[in-house]
């Protein structure tokens, strides 16, 4: 739990940070802010543990079709 809320602080400076340098530029700073917000970004083990999510469901539904 503690990485999480590292990622999560890394985050919220990363989000500061760019703020602050596109002040003038109230558009693009929406975009940057849905990015660092997750929309884009997926730490390794994030993506590690939905490809394991998918997997698995992907399992149980060939196992229903196949009963």
């Amino acid at each position: 739990m503690g990485n999480r809320l590292l990622y999560e602080e890394l985050i919220e400076l990363t989000i500061r940070v760019s703020d602050h340098i596109m002040a003038h530029y109230k558009a693009l700073q929406g975009k940057v802010r849905n990015a660092m917000g997750g929309e884009v970004l997926e730490l390794l083990h994030e993506r590690a543990e939905r490809l394991e999510r998918e997997a698995l469901a992907e399992e149980i539904k060939q196992g229903i079709e196949q009963a």
